[in-house]
């Protein structure tokens, strides 16, 4: 399976979305400082590709997957992947009010 691209919308550290980011490539470099957001993007692509994060499975029922400036509004994580067959896309739908119910 080949990643090729992610989208991230009020995730964690990511609070309005933007461009997709690309992941096509042979190799991708992920730099930066401490609390930029690199963890982040791991997070996201195992909550696309499995429904969970291990390292975060405590808090999956807790607002803490969105992001602390706008805890009220809904975050979401896109992935688009492709393999052996057709491009897929996986996807995590994350709301406050889902947490709550």
């Amino acid at each position: 399976m080949r990643l090729r691209s992610l989208e991230l919308n009020n995730f964690r550290a990511f609070p309005d979305g933007g461009p997709a980011i690309s992941l096509d490539h042979d190799a991708v470099l992920l730099y930066g400082r401490n609390g930029v957001g690199k963890t982040t993007l791991f997070d996201a692509i195992e909550l696309a590709l499995t429904g969970t994060i291990r390292r975060l499975h405590h808090a999956l029922d807790s607002p803490v997957l969105m992001n602390v400036r706008r805890d009220s509004a809904p975050a979401s994580v896109r992935l688009v992947a492709n393999g052996s067959i057709a491009a897929r896309a996986g996807h995590a739908d994350i709301s406050l009010q889902r947490l709550l119910n």
